[in-house]
């Protein structure tokens, strides 16, 4: 009963674990934009129309003038840039992951920077990109994102308080029906450690969610 009575409070809390941005919150239009590009950037997305079917951007997105870019496939699209095309090429080796980046310098004097790219036998090279699509922002009824990390640390936090609060409550009424002797444990020492345990985990799980709102 003690744990339900955590959990429940936890629930409670963690459902407020959001916050919520409209355009009438920042000084402009474009500082709106600015901060979904700079909040949103790589994290997975939902996406909701003004249709009410949503859609699913699981590498982020950005706006890009007056339209949101960005790339349902997980799986990057394979380009081969034929020798014939290439002037120069420099490679990095990247330890972190044993994959070579390259800039690539093209006949037509473009520069390119790649990475994960991989030389082929006839001296031609391939490197994967991401295939992206686009949707203008009056299409667009709001945009959400959800932060494990932050969720993990917010949830921590409440389950500590809330533990800590049941602790005090339930000592309070063992107490008061003198159910509490000193060889007891006390439930405001292990309450609040249940409450960061169960908080944590939830709020791993739940995330803390962004959403922005872009029509009515």
């Amino acid at each position: 009963m003690k744990i339900l009575f955590i959990l429940s409070i936890i629930l409670i809390f963690l459902t407020g674990c959001s916050s919520y941005y409209t355009v009438k919150q920042f000084p402009s239009r474009k500082e709106f934009y600015e901060d979904f590009n700079k909040s949103v950037n790589e994290k997975p997305l939902k996406i909701f129309m003004m249709s009410d079917s949503s859609i699913t951007a699981p590498n982020g997105a950005e706006i890009l003038n007056d339209s949101l870019l960005f790339s349902r496939h997980t799986q990057k699209e394979k380009i081969i840039l034929l020798k014939n095309k290439i002037k120069n090429i420099q490679y990095y080796f990247n330890k972190s992951n044993s994959t070579y980046s390259a800039s690539i310098i093209l006949n037509s004097g473009e520069i390119l920077n790649e990475d994960n790219v991989e030389l082929l036998p006839d001296s031609s090279i391939s490197y994967g990109v991401d295939k992206f699509e686009s949707l203008p922002l009056n299409k667009i009824k709001k945009v959400s994102c959800k932060n494990n990390e932050l969720g993990t640390v917010s949830g921590f936090l409440i389950g500590s308080v809330s533990g800590f609060i049941a602790g005090l409550i339930t000592t309070y009424i063992l107490t008061v029906n003198n159910h509490l002797t000193p060889s007891s444990p006390s439930p405001i020492i292990y309450m609040p450690i249940i409450g960061c345990i169960i908080g944590t985990i939830l709020g791993g799980v739940q995330g803390y969610k962004y959403t922005y709102q872009f029509n009515p």
